[in-house]
């Protein structure tokens, strides 16, 4: 470290210039980096819940489905059915489109004049065709409650698409170009989107729009807490510029490696802003310190680096394992959160050790000269009475505090993961609106599925029977909606040709109806019969609710087929709820494994770094207690994790422990130099007790600007990330110094 002070002393231009050199390629990576919207991103994407599910998409199509709403008096009235058609027909044309289905576009077999045809029933002009059975189709499960509301006021298009999760600009085209499609086509009617592809667009936006807003109002923000703290010009321009430098590498990072910035990952702007300012902080808090006293300003700045520059080096690697311990998620988003999180905390470090010291270097004497008023110096008189207070009363502080993690522990009994994106809108949001609508009246917005296999091929009366009886039994179930099987088409082609609308008895038969559908409409059980795979796919749609609730029904489900499904017939429940669920399984048995191996990798560094195992084990105690209060406040005031709540532990856990590593070191330097255990707490409290609290106060804020964020996950990560840099301030200062005096032989 003494090295690179000399460095930074004598050559202060270059290493600006090289700076200046560096941020000139970090501009044109920026330029690289996109932002991904798809939340299957969110989504655990290596294990067996994904396999089933591609595979059943590659049989039978994607199952993802935009809803295009249309709202009428009376859908069915010839001028709503041929506004319908006109959507139905410029939706289908939108290149992103896999394939549409609506009232006026549904192939329906009936018998014309003894020639059993398969067509819509309704004409381009509204009117049904001659001898079309309407009465017999809107009692099907097809129609209403799947296409059509049972109060015939709302009418959906189903736009199904396939996933495109290497092409992040995919759902906001499909969006776009049927929002564009549709204005064209009907700009009077009533229609509204929705579905996942809808909500992930919006989410998309939403998380676009925080990061334009979000990160202007952190800056002006840390300003005013750095005008506040040093009431000098320099003391607020040099640690935003440099906090803007290191977020600009940051993003190249990004660039670099080929990662673009998601719905969870738009919240690193902010935290690097804060995390830079507190680092560039406690540098410059111990120049002021320094100054006064150093012969030139060389040797203040010779002595800043010499007494900060191992502490903010360890305060970035800890931060940065903290953020680490996310690259071990089996969600993807997360992990790239943890990458770039963690590359974030190593650059703010570097930049705050070389642009800090570098500049201070060249500004005039008049610039730097020490100031006795503002919130540093208020803060360094009242320290004196803070280090009293710990002595006092240190048994009181650490059973205080021992009490309040145990009420944590009890807390952590009853957290929740949900993963629900509809339930981060607003209740009056498009989304939310769109989504009532789809739950309450169209069958569901979550997708699920069981696919039937049998050896005899999808042909086979047994594999059909098996998947008539399961849909009649789902759809019996509550939070089930719209649930269709192939039975439901063949049925309809059996009174097409004169029967009674069972299931042919033969594989024969089968095979004839499915040929009539293939003359008719190639398309009409290809999403659901597939003959070279052997398989029937019956597709369910359950309504949006909680994990628990969505959990509880696929238990069901698997009862229900273990009632229906015989050998030789076989079945497997796949769908994007299901990975829903063990994406949540993830989160939950993440958090623990995360944090813990976060809590081991930072006692190891600090133990190795302060070359005591005694300060290591300290290290985690006042760090430690504040997730665990957090996460069992969450318990006790039932707020779930989901994808963004479920990384405040790991941040919280990065940041708060500088404070400690800034105090344990200077304890530890003050004591082998004083051999006094009580002079080296109060030393070490008054020397780096100001920018421990200026510094918290900058992350708590920086975490505190997420709360401005227009979704839940958002502001709910900024309430947690603000309360526990709160509770990690006051065990720093109030609970470390006391656990040191309890234990002060060992630390001797």
């Amino acid at each position: 470290m003494r090295r690179l002070a000399e460095r930074l002393v004598v050559y202060p231009r270059a290493v600006l210039v090289a700076v200046a050199i560096v941020s000139a390629a970090a501009v044109w990576a920026c330029t690289r980096v996109g932002f991904d919207s798809s939340t299957e991103r969110l989504l655990v994407r290596d294990g067996r819940g994904w396999q089933l599910l591609e595979e059943t998409r590659a049989a039978f199509g994607g199952d993802e489905t935009l809803f295009v709403l249309f709202r009428a008096d009376d859908v069915l009235a010839p001028a709503a059915l041929r506004t319908l058609h006109g959507l139905s027909t410029a939706v289908a044309a939108v290149p992103e489109v896999e394939r549409t289905t609506s009232l006026t576009t549904l192939a329906w077999s009936w018998d014309a004049g003894g020639e059993t045809v398969v067509r819509p029933v309704f004409t381009p002009d509204g009117r049904p065709e001659p001898g079309a059975p309407v009465a017999e189709m809107l009692k099907s499960p097809l129609v209403t409650g799947n296409l059509v509301s049972a109060d015939r006021r709302v009418a959906a298009i189903l736009a199904t698409v396939a996933p495109h999760p290497e092409d992040p600009a995919f759902k906001g085209r499909l969006v776009s170009g049927i929002a564009a499609a549709v204005a064209a086509a009907a700009p009077d009617a009533d229609v509204v989107l929705g579905g996942a592809p809808y909500a992930q667009v919006a989410l998309r936006d939403a998380a676009a729009r925080d990061l334009r807003r979000l990160g202007p109002v952190a800056f002006v923000i840390m300003g005013v807490i750095l005008f506040v703290t040093y009431r000098t010009a320099h003391g607020v321009w040099l640690p935003l510029a440099t906090v803007a430098i290191s977020l600009l590498w940051t993003i190249a990072v990004a660039g670099v490696f080929g990662r673009s910035f998601s719905i969870v990952s738009s919240i690193l702007p902010p935290l690097v802003l804060a995390v830079g300012t507190s680092y560039t902080m406690r540098v410059l808090s111990e120049f002021n310190l320094q100054q006064p006293r150093a012969p030139s300003r060389a040797a203040a700045v010779l002595a800043t680096i010499e007494e900060t520059g191992v502490t903010v080096v360890l305060c970035g690697l800890t931060t940065a394992l903290g953020f680490a311990a996310l690259v071990t998620s089996r969600v993807e988003v997360v992990r790239d959160l943890g990458f770039l999180a963690t590359g974030g905390a190593v650059l703010t470090t570097v930049a705050a050790l070389t642009i800090v010291p570098a500049v201070l270097m060249l500004l005039p004497d008049r610039a730097v000269a020490p100031r006795e008023t503002g919130a540093e110096v208020d803060v360094a008189r009242l320290l004196p009475r803070i280090y009293a207070f710990t002595e006092r009363r240190r048994v009181a502080l650490v059973a205080g505090a021992l009490i309040a993690m145990l009420v944590g522990l009890a807390g952590l009994a009853f957290v929740v993961v949900d993963q629900n994106p509809y339930a981060w809108f607003p209740d009056t949001s498009a989304v939310a609106v769109s989504t009532g609508v789809i739950d309450s009246d169209l069958g569901g917005v979550t997708p699920l599925g069981v696919v039937l296999e049998s050896p005899d091929g999808a042909y086979d009366p047994r594999l059909l029977a098996s998947a008539d009886a399961l849909a009649a039994i789902l759809r019996t179930e509550q939070d089930v909606g719209a649930v269709v099987s192939p039975a439901d088409h063949l049925r309809v082609m059996d009174r097409a040709l004169g029967g009674s609308g069972s299931i042919p008895a033969s594989r024969a038969l089968v095979a004839q109806y499915a040929l009539l559908y293939e003359m008719g409409d190639g398309a009409a059980l290809a999403p659901y019969l597939n003959e070279n795979r052997g398989a029937a796919r019956v597709a369910v749609r359950a309504r949006h609710y909680s994990s628990s609730r969505l959990a509880a029904l696929i238990d069901r489900i698997e009862r229900r087929v273990g009632e229906v499904v015989r050998p030789p017939i076989s079945a497997k429940i796949t769908g994007t709820g299901l990975l829903r669920l063990e994406t949540n399984d993830e989160f939950t048995r993440g958090i623990a494994q995360q944090l813990g191996l976060a809590s081991l990798a930072i006692t190891v560094l600090v133990a190795a770094a302060l070359r005591s195992v005694r300060l290591g084990v300290l290290s985690v105690v006042p760090n430690v207690v504040p997730i665990i209060i957090i996460y069992g406040v969450l318990g006790w005031v039932d707020i779930p994790l989901n994808a963004a709540t479920v990384t405040a532990g790991a941040a919280a856990l990065g940041n708060s422990v500088d404070d400690t590593v800034q105090w344990l070191d200077r304890y530890r330097r003050r004591l082998k130099a004083a051999g006094d255990a009580r002079r080296a707490r109060r030393e070490a409290i008054e020397t780096v007790g100001t920018p421990m609290i200026a510094s918290d106060v900058v992350l708590a804020a920086g975490f505190g600007v997420l709360c401005l964020s227009s979704f839940f996950p958002m502001v709910s990560l900024g309430l947690m990330g603000a309360t526990a840099m709160a509770l990690s301030l006051a065990a720093n200062v109030f609970v470390l110094p006391a656990l040191a005096a309890i234990g002060e032989r060992a630390f001797r």
